[in-house]
């Protein structure tokens, strides 16, 4: 008789539940990292919730293990079943896509995933802060980028307060400072998708110049007016990168009948 085993694993990076994002955060953290198949497995059994009791090397068939799932029966799968199972994760190998952040750090919550109803300033902050780590993977950028885009449910954003508020986040674990990163590298890949014509998936890694980049963001909604500066950067994100995306795309649209003619 042939057993079925059913494994409801995720599928895409905003079906991961809170505890798997931390998991997943821990393993690229993590030597596993450096092998895809030990990383893959690792998930694999975490989601499942299995665990290996015992392996078996046969000289034919190869090895074999021995696995037990709480509340069920122990079944075996060889290697290369349990490669094949592993295939369908292969998305967290893949480019970080949207992702749901941790519900909490300490007292504090996440905006919005996308970031909407967050003044523009915020998103600039953030910007500027996950840039920074991911050029030098310097723990105080990362603490900086967890104070911007986690606050408490009293607390309104003020981009003066993040260096101290950053000092609030010092004593958290790597791994769940990390979920913030992986959250907003998934919010870029959202970004490039949503709003192209600001956002060219070829410069929106680390070469970018992220300042200049900024404040280009800022001239380009106030029409280079700087009196104007402090009023943007209270906009909402999300309507001021549709502004911004609208009045590249005609840009780009004009310069290619300029080309044509």
């Amino acid at each position: 008789m042939i057993r079925t085993v059913n494994f409801n694993l995720p599928s895409k990076w905003i079906d991961l539940s809170n505890t798997q994002l931390l998991f997943v955060s821990k393993l690229f953290l993590s030597d596993f990292a450096k092998n895809q198949y030990r990383f893959l497995t690792h998930a694999l059994l975490h989601f499942s919730k299995c665990k290996i009791k015992r392996s078996f090397t046969h000289n034919l068939k190869g090895s074999e293990y021995l696995l037990r799932k709480k509340g069920d029966k122990p079944f075996r799968l060889s290697a290369s079943q349990i490669h094949s199972v592993c295939s369908t994760l292969d998305f967290l190998l893949k480019e970080v896509k949207e992702v749901k952040p941790l519900r909490n750090i300490r007292d504090a919550r996440p905006c919005h995933y996308r970031m909407y109803n967050t003044p523009f300033i915020q998103f600039l902050s953030a910007e500027n802060f996950y840039t920074a780590y991911n050029k030098t993977s310097d723990i105080a950028a990362l603490n900086s980028l967890v104070a911007a885009l986690y606050l408490k449910p009293s607390d309104e954003f003020d981009d003066k307060l993040i260096s101290q508020r950053s000092a609030y986040f010092r004593r958290v674990t790597i791994d769940k400072k990390y979920t913030v990163y992986l959250w907003y590298s998934g919010f870029r890949s959202y970004l490039s998708q949503t709003f192209p014509d600001i956002f060219d998936r070829s410069s929106t890694g680390s070469e970018l110049n992220i300042r200049d980049h900024v404040m280009n963001m800022i001239r380009g909604l106030t029409e280079g007016d700087v009196t104007k500066n402090e009023m943007v950067q209270k906009v909402q994100t999300t309507e001021a990168l549709y502004e911004l995306n609208a009045k590249a795309k005609y840009i780009n649209e004009t310069n290619q009948k300029l080309k044509k003619k």
